[in-house]
């Protein structure tokens, strides 16, 4: 290596040491170049130490010297430089300094090398004369290879001629490190480092051939000299190959890894070219005669790969064409891993690069392809085309839902996401299929699980829809998404959904998440978990429609009188009606059965009208089940067992289907019959055929035969294949081939396209040995049987696995692409795909279908509903029965913006799967959201392979109106947006008026499409539409029903710090805020719903648990806790601990050993059972245990004898009862009350419940007042759907039974908190399920409205009342509405918030509080308290005793536990009264004087004021005893039980009038009458002792109620009942004798329905004649009656429509009528309804007077549509007869027929029978 001097230190001298004189006799040399040769040794000076030297490189001598001593020199002979233009001088040296010298010896130049060894270069000062050398003090001179000669001619020859082969210290090689050999290998060592000479490489460069290598080696290049770049990293691998450039003119070669060898090395110089070319993404490799090692690169542009998940592995894939490849070598590789070379090797023409695992993010790189000539030779030429890159895992998508052709270039590609235990989701992405392997070339967005290609906005670009998983293995949801792209390349994503649960999207077809058309409007939506949809609106969003799934039994045990199921309207022919009765009612009804659904149709048989009636049925992929269509968001679920196959086996163009059963191996045909019904015919039965079936028509008769594969088993010893040959009529006869091969069935396709199925199969795997899986080809043959051909179709791997098989035309080739799969002993799997062109080489393509004819359709104007029909189509290979369809509508010719077909113009299919019609050869659409315009129809015929034929020609269907409908949200609360949707874009030439009921409209889309509107106040709403035109003619109205609910729960986190488990609450401070008793003490509301521990002391250490409770232990009237322990089986002591309130949230402790109730593990529940103030235990179970006073003793009572015992106040004295099931023996049991005598004992009552009740021993689930009589009312949760309510009559018997089935299945159902969650005034169920926690609503009449809040989401297990799902009511955030928070020792910090706008007022304060003395109790007693929401029967009350004028400890008998502070909030675990009666034993009152005051509590926990006190005084002997109320105008019996005798009395009745006494001996007892109302002060005087007492006089009894004198037969006739605390019941006599009580007769003459608890009640008559109605109305204080005198007439007959005509002048319907009789002088109205939406769901329209005969209704448009109308007569009282027949005027629809024809069809008229129509034709309506 040379070096340029100008990096040397020069040092100029002043002085020389050396005298010229000493060498002037010598010879000048003037002659170059000169080189120093043992010739020349005589003219160089070599003074002491040193000497010459000769070396030799490759075989030749190289001539030096070296050594020397300090001060001693190596002088060079004198030069004569005048002849050169620049001298310079080179040589190798080391350890040197070197000088030049004039010819007065003067130093010119001097540089020194410290170095052991360098070539270096000087140039020479035309003065110079001569050199010297000498030693550096760090070693001695060494000099060789020394030239002097004109500058660029002294440096040792280049290395020019090639190939050039390293020998052994060649010349002008320098080894810095390591040894040279004198045989192979040439060089090695630990460190080796070796620098060339200079290289001169002809024009086309050259290569570096390393041979017999071992170790890592890099190689540099240099082009001067002095910088050096790498060239290559070499691996382990023996020879190495390093191309260089022409500009590349040294080389260097070192080692970091330790020990290296190198055997040989090459230097290659090319003559000739060996290039490569780019054009349109093709390389192109050629040449001439090109030498070994010749090389040639070409770069691709840069890859950028978006790595998201750690493993992914890389894969390059592109086309090899090439003449030979004897004498190259082809290599793959990366410039920015430039080390890296990748040998390419082919496969049938194509490469496969194995990139490795790649590192998470954004991978680049720059791929490139390395030619190189491994022998001389000529150049073949090379061509490479179509490179990929991207990422694999030997992922295979055997669902050809997932394939696409996304780029449309006629090549599929697919995306998969495959689940992994504890990972989730592995291999997701999309893939293309490159030389027989998928190859990910995208990811999928957010993480995604599964992405499956749709369409949704109807474009050309594809659309996709999928789901993100969150969460975790155990507890996760899904995120359902839509992604969709347009032409203009924009794209959006939207989330549909969001389902908690266990269900999965896992790559498979049969999922949750399922595109669909549901609505049959052309645009997708999609099927959900838990029987709901997403609907698509016309804005491109989506709205969630909650399915109500019916059985078979309770649709056709439905009300088919007034059937809302049923559709309006008649049709003409495009649906027909009443199809589902006979087809679910048939004999021979079957779908499915007993096994796991098994099936895998694909999502294009998810909508299919299964049963023809015009309705799109749904086959829910994902669950295994048909749901049949019965009205909007209505259908009857028919559930699949094993697998279901759709055919039309007797060509009548209706679905049939075959059923697979594996339970009992049983395959059976269905095959429906012109009536409806089907027949079924068993095909086998008891054999275990595989779990497939393949239908097609296999001898081309025309119809479907059906293909039962038997694959190998060892009990059969063979396989069979069992044709079952159709006659056409659906009756099958069985042809059978056995094969002794032991053969597993796979597919079954016509392979080699002659006409005939063939099946794809192969051996049968073995359980403990590999097995041959070659792929063997069965060919079919017109003899319906099957030849096994001698020569495998392919050969795969041996492998103890089966394969996965499929076969499909991937890349549109017209041949049959063989995907395979199969999973290693490691799990790892392996996946190729082959074309049976390459298999079959002498096969010919398969040809497309033949152009289908044009399509012809009927359109029905009043609904919508648009039917296209075409005929069949015809192919080469297939027969017509095999075809199936697609169809593509458009607003332009060629297009498919309303329904799409997944096809491109000239009719290639971009997927794998059936035509989205199917087999049918019609299809019914709704039309009724297209706007008026031209559409363009076309069908498409496609083959068994799905190659589809050139589309027809296009139908144009023109609409004349612009759609009308509206769209509507599910149903939903008060607190969601709910989304009112047009089904057409807003038509600029129509107005649109809306009525939205009373909601708020919160936004609307800018085209006014799409309203968001908010309700504030709950219940059913009608939102209706008008569209007018321009010219102010009501073209069209629509109307639609909603029910709103009054609240909606969310699961939210309670803030709480620190984090702790609630217990309980309490308000402790009285400030109405409930503090939280946990496990970690006590925490306070801060009044924005922020939880934190309560800073006292006494809460540091303080801990609740399940077992706490509240009571006010001192009696000072605040409320205290108790916290019991229970025996532990470490011999642990229990103890009660005492927390007594002091007021300011300070607690006080004390802590008692109990003896009592200590080895009661379960919970134990507190009341006040015999009300003396102290709080008592009882359980479910039959515990009863009694407070002894303190706390701490409790007394265990043993008379409960029965089980499962729920407590109520049955009998309304305010104690509680008990009731429950008591075991009479031999396995029987009734059920009995155990009344509460209130002194610790119980009377125990059987009661009457239905037989079935006691014969199935259902337990009793709850108790509540359920109806608001006042009567608590028995609660069954009958089963998963079902609860039952025994109702109660008046504790006489409960055998009234009202059945509630809920419209969905609630796994693990319980009954779980009654509460009036919408505050409406009736108890509502919270309903328990996992998962699923669900409201029962009630309303009037006990109707009920259901809505499931927890839809399957992790937590949302319901509100229950005890155990892990005990809720407690807190209003947590304040806003007036309760909350309910956890509460149990499992509890977490969640709670539900209660969303509502729904408001509640405080009650009023109870009234007339009154009390007497009895002989074993103090009676206290108050009117009902009134509340704005809550009604009477279902408020409850706090009661306070107080001794008068004391305060603080021991004040209270009886504790409201609020200090009497009407704002405190209540106890939510306490169970307070709601009788209006509260006795107390005189054992816990001691004589004196007590203040009595009352507070209401309403339903959502609202507190009255305390009532006024009442003063009761206690007497140890009282002189009086009375009731404690009597109306006014009735008698009331006071008795004196004092000694004096009668004459010795005094009485002061204040105001009432003594009628008689008796005198009984031990009293006396009077009679006693009180005219006014009020409080009376009694007095009585006896041996000059005077004793008061006071008693209410209440108002009279007012029986009095009104009803009209007249009334008319069977209708509903209004009344007013009195108003009051009233029980009543009717009698009822015809003309004023021999009253009977209505429930005395079988048929009662009158049936009287009151409106809940109002004073409003309807009376209808069920016959003729003069009634006299007797109303006695019952009160604690006495019966009243009043009689009414009614004259009931003959019911009216019905007022009927004469007749629909079109009024000529509006062009409306004109509906006219006709009065048969005379019209009574009480009506006075006639009422026109009209029918909605919903069948017969008529609505008021207009109320006209009696003197008018018809009415034209302006809403109508009988050009679109067809109105139905109803008359009713009202009374001048209000009463309405019944409605009259529904009457429909005739609509007419004209439609283009064959040829110049057209089709005239129209309705029949509805209402009256019409037996001829006459047909006008004219040029305008009135011609």
């Amino acid at each position: 290596m040379k070096e340029q001097i100008t990096t040397w230190l020069f040092l100029l001298l002043l002085g020389s040491g050396y005298n010229i004189e000493s060498v002037q006799g010598q010879n000048i040399i003037n002659e170059f170049p000169y080189e120093l040769s043992p010739e020349s040794y005589s003219k160089w000076t070599l003074e002491e130490g040193y000497d010459w030297i000769v070396t030799s490189s490759m075989g030749k001598p190289v001539y030096g010297f070296g050594g020397g001593e300090s001060y001693t020199y190596a002088i060079s002979p004198l030069f004569d430089f005048s002849s050169l233009n620049q001298p310079e001088i080179t040589f190798t040296g080391g350890y040197f300094t070197f000088e030049t010298l004039d010819e007065q010896g003067n130093i010119l130049f001097s540089s020194f090398c410290d170095e052991e060894e360098k070539t270096v270069t000087f140039n020479l000062n035309e003065e110079c004369r001569q050199f010297r050398f000498t030693k550096t003090p760090r070693g001695v001179v060494s000099v060789k290879d020394l030239i002097v000669g004109e500058a660029g001619t002294t440096d040792i020859s280049p290395i020019s001629q090639f190939p050039y082969t390293l020998e052994p210290q060649a010349r002008g090689w320098k080894l810095t490190k390591g040894e040279w050999g004198s045989i192979a290998p040439i060089i090695s060592g630990s460190r080796i480092d070796l620098l060339s000479p200079k290289i001169t490489l002809p024009e086309k460069g050259g290569s570096l051939l390393i041979t017999g290598k071992s170790g890592h080696l890099n190689i540099y290049g240099s082009i001067d000299g002095e910088t050096y770049d790498l060239l290559n990293s070499t691996n382990t691998e023996s020879t190495s190959n390093t191309p260089l450039s022409k500009d590349i003119h040294y080389l260097r070669i070192n080692n970091i890894v330790p020990s290296v060898k190198i055997g040989a090395l090459t230097i290659n110089g090319f003559s000739n070219d060996l290039n490569w070319t780019v054009s349109d993404d093709t390389y192109t490799l050629s040449g001439e005669e090109c030498e070994a090692g010749q090389t040639a690169f070409c770069w691709l542009p840069e890859v950028s790969l978006a790595i998201s998940k750690n493993g992914s592995k890389g894969m390059a894939s592109f086309k090899i064409a090439s003449s030979s490849m004897e004498n190259i070598e082809l290599y793959f590789i990366d410039k920015n891993n430039i080390n890296k070379e990748i040998p390419i090797t082919t496969v049938n023409g194509i490469a496969t690069v194995d990139l490795g695992t790649l590192p998470t993010g954004t991978y680049k790189m720059i791929p490139g392809f390395k030619a190189v000539v491994n022998k001389k030779g000529k150049t073949p030429t090379v061509v490479i085309s179509k490179f990929f890159a991207g990422t694999t895992n030997n992922a295979m998508q055997f669902d050809l839902n997932y394939w696409y052709d996304e780029d449309r270039d006629g090549q599929m590609e697919f995306c998969f996401g495959q689940e992994e235990y504890g990972n989730y989701w592995k291999s997701f992405g999309k893939y293309k299929l490159i030389n027989g392997r998928a190859q990910k070339y995208e990811d999928f967005p957010e993480n995604i699980s599964s992405l499956m290609p749709c369409n949704i906005n109807n474009d050309k670009t594809i659309d996709y829809c999928g789901g993100i998983l969150r969460g975790n293995d155990e507890n996760h949801s899904f995120d359902y998404k839509v992604y969709t792209n347009n032409e203009q390349g924009e794209n959006k994503d939207s989330q549909i959904f969001e389902s908690w649960g266990t269900s999965r999207i896992t790559g498979k077809s049969g999922e949750i998440f399922v595109p669909c058309d549901y609505n049959n409007d052309g645009l997708t939506d999609f099927l959900l978990p838990h029987s709901k949809v997403a609907v698509q609106l016309i804005d491109g969003s989506f709205e969630i429609h909650q399915l109500e799934i019916l059985t078979q039994d309770e649709y056709l045990n439905r009300d088919k009188t007034n059937d809302e199921w049923s559709q309006n309207g008649n049709y003409s022919g495009v649906v027909v009606q009443d199809r589902n009765d006979a087809f679910l009612s048939g004999k021979d009804m079957f779908i499915g059965g007993k096994g796991e659904y098994t099936g895998s149709m694909g999502y294009q048989t998810s909508n299919i009208d299964f049963n023809k009636d015009g309705y799109p049925d749904i086959v829910n992929t994902g669950t295994g089940e048909i749901l049949l269509y019965v009205a909007k968001d209505k259908y009857v679920g028919l559930p699949m067992g094993g697998a279901i196959y759709f055919r039309d086996l007797n060509n009548d163009q209706r679905l049939d289907y075959i059923v697979y059963e594996p339970a009992s191996k049983t395959v059976t045909a269905h095959v429906y019959q012109s009536d409806g019904t089907e027949k079924t015919q068993q095909l086998i039965s008891n054999l275990s055929m595989d779990q497939q079936v393949w239908c097609y028509d296999f001898d081309k008769d025309g119809d479907i035969d059906i293909l039962l594969p038997f694959s190998y088993l060892d009990s059969n010893g063979a396989a069979y294949l069992v044709i079952m040959e159709n006659d056409g009529k659906g009756k099958f006869k069985m042809h059978e081939t056995a094969f002794d091969e032991e053969l597993a069935f796979k597919a079954c396709a016509d392979i080699d396209h002659d006409g005939y199925y063939d099946i794809v199969a192969q051996y049968a795997p073995k359980k403990y040995s590999d097995v041959v899986n070659d792929v063997l080809l069965l060919k079919g043959n017109n003899r319906m049987q099957f030849e096994l051909q001698p020569t495998p179709l392919i050969h795969l791997t041996e492998s103890k696995n089966n394969y996965r098989i499929q076969a499909a035309d991937i890349d549109n080739d017209g041949y049959y692409d063989i995907m395979s799969q199969y999973y290693n002993d490691q799990g790892k799997e392996t996946s190729m795909v082959y074309s049976v062109k390459d298999l079959l080489p002498d096969i010919t393509a398969n040809q497309a279908p033949q152009k289908p004819e044009k399509p012809s359709y009927l359109f029905e104007p009043s609904t919508g509903f648009l039917k296209i029909s075409w005929q069949p189509g015809k192919d080469t290979e297939s027969s017509s029965v095999d075809l199936t369809y697609a169809l593509r509508i458009g607003t332009k010719p060629g297009k498919g913006d309303i329904y799409y077909a997944h096809a491109t113009e000239n009719g290639m299919r971009l997927n794998l799967l059936d035509g989205n019609m199917g087999y049918n050869l019609d299809r019914i659409l709704d039309a009724s959201g297209w706007n008026a315009g031209k559409y363009y129809i076309a069908i498409q015929t496609i083959d068994p392979m799905h190659k589809g034929s050139m589309w027809s020609e296009e139908t144009i269907f023109e609409k004349s109106q612009s759609g009308s409908g509206f769209r509507l949200s599910d149903e939903r609360t008060v607190c969601d947006t709910i989304t009112l949707a047009l089904l057409a874009p807003k038509d600029p030439s129509l107005e649109y008026k809306w009525d939205m009921a009373d909601a708020t409209i919160i936004s609307e889309s800018n085209n006014g499409s799409v309203y968001q509107i908010r309700f504030t106040t709950p219940g059913e709403k009608r939102i209706s539409l008008q569209t007018v035109d321009t010219q102010g003619n009501v073209t069209a109205v629509t109307d639609q029903t909603i029910f709103i609910f009054a609240n909606r729960l969310v699961m939210e986190k309670l803030s709480m710090s620190p984090k702790t488990t609630t217990e309980g609450a309490i308000d402790i401070d009285n400030d109405g805020m409930l503090e939280l008793l946990t496990d970690n003490g006590i925490y306070e509301n801060d009044g924005k719903g922020n939880y934190t521990k309560v800073k006292k002391i006494y809460n540091t250490n303080l801990s609740f648990n399940d077992k706490s409770y509240i009571t006010d232990l001192n009696r000072d009237g605040l409320a205290d806790i108790v916290i019991r322990s229970y025996s532990y089986y470490d011999g642990t002591k229990p103890t009660n601990r005492h927390y007594t309130n002091q007021g300011d949230k300070i607690l006080t402790e004390e802590i008692h050993d109990v003896n009592s109730v200590t080895d009661i593990w379960y919970e134990l529940k507190t009341m006040d059972f015999n009300h003396d103030g102290y709080m008592d235990f009882f359980s479910d179970g039959s515990y009863l245990f009694m407070n002894t006073g303190n706390d701490i003793d409790f007394t265990e009572i043993e008379i409960l004898n029965s089980y499962n015992n729920i407590t109520a106040d049955f009998n309304k004295d305010g104690f509680y009862d008990f009731i429950g099931r008591l075991y009479l023996g031999n396995n029987e049991y009734e059920y009995v009350i155990h009344l509460n005598n209130g002194d610790g004992s119980f009377r125990q009552c059987p009661i009457i419940v239905p037989e079935e009740i006691k014969e199935d021993q259902i337990e009793i689930s709850a108790v509540a007042d359920m109806n608001n009589d006042g009567y608590p009312d028995l609660l069954i949760q009958k089963n998963d759907n079902t609860i039952l309510i025994l109702l109660n009559n008046k504790n006489e018997d409960f055998k009234e039974v009202k059945e509630i089935t809920l419209p969905m299945n609630l796994d693990g159902l319980e009954i779980g908190k009654i509460f009036d969650f919408d505050n409406n005034g009736y108890l509502d169920l919270s309903l328990l399920s996992r998962y699923n926690g669900s409201i029962l609503y009630f309303y009037d009449d006990l109707q009920t409205k259901f809505i499931n809040y927890g839809d399957n989401r992790s937590d949302y297990n319901g509100i229950g009342i005890d155990g892990s799902d005990k809720y407690i009511e807190i209003d947590v955030d304040r806003d007036g509405v309760p909350d309910f928070v956890e509460s149990n020792q499992w509890a977490s910090d969640q709670y539900y918030k209660n969303l509502s706008t729904v408001s509640n007022t405080r009650p009023e304060a109870p009234s007339n509080i009154r009390g007497t003395q009895t002989e074993d109790f103090a009676v206290i007693k108050w009117d009902a308290a009134k509340d704005a929401e809550t009604p009477y029967t279902l408020m409850r009350y706090n009661i306070s005793v107080k001794k008068q004028g004391q305060p603080g400890e021991g004040a209270y008998i009886i504790s409201p536990m609020n200090d009497l502070n009407a704002d405190v909030a209540v106890i939510t675990d306490f169970i307070y009264t709601n009788a209006t009666t509260y006795s107390i034993p005189l054992s816990a009152m001691p004589t004196g004087t007590y203040e009595i005051q009352v507070q209401a509590i309403d339903g959502w926990n609202a507190t009255s004021p305390f009532s006024e006190p009442y003063l009761l005084t206690i007497e140890s002997n009282p002189k009086m005893r009375l009731p404690l109320s009597v109306c006014a105008g009735t008698s009331a019996i006071v008795a004196y039980t004092g000694n004096a005798s009668s004459s010795g009395i005094t009485w002061d009745w204040d105001g009432g009038k003594q009628i008689f006494y008796t005198d009984y001996g031990k009293e006396i007892q009077y009679e006693v009458v009180w005219d006014t109302e009020g409080k009376k002060q009694i007095s009585v005087t006896s041996d000059g002792v005077t004793s008061t007492a006071e008693i209410w006089v209440a108002p009279a009894i007012n029986p009095e109620f009104s009803i009209p004198s007249q009334a008319l037969l069977v209708a509903e006739t209004p009344m007013t009942l009195p108003e009051g605390d009233y029980e009543y019941s009717w009698e009822v006599s015809k003309d004023g004798s021999d009253f009977k009580a209505l429930g005395e007769y079988r048929v009662p003459p009158v049936r009287i329905v009151r409106n809940g608890n109002s004073n409003q009640a309807k009376a209808t008559f069920m016959s003729t004649g003069n009634f006299v109605l007797r109303l006695s109305v019952s009160t604690p204080c006495g019966i009243a009656t009043c009689d009414k005198s009614i004259t009931v007439a003959d019911e009216l007959s019905r007022q009927e429509i004469n007749l629909i005509t079109v009024d000529p002048a509006t062009g409306k319907y004109s509906i006219s009528w006709q009065y048969p009789t005379a019209i009574p002088a009480f009506v006075s109205n006639v009422n026109i309804y009209k029918e909605g939406s919903k069948y017969n769901d008529f609505y008021l329209l207009a109320t006209v007077p009696v003197s008018q005969t018809s009415f034209v209704d302006m809403t109508s448009n009988p050009q679109v549509q067809a109105s139905r109308y109803r008359l009713t007569l009202q009374t001048n009282y209000g009463a309405e007869t019944t409605p009259g027949t529904p009457h429909q005027g005739v609509h007419v629809m004209i439609n283009k027929g064959a040829g110049n024809g057209w089709n005239i069809t129209w309705s029949q008229y509805e209402g009256a029978t019409i037996e001829t129509y006459r047909i006008l034709r004219g040029t305008t309506p009135n011609k």
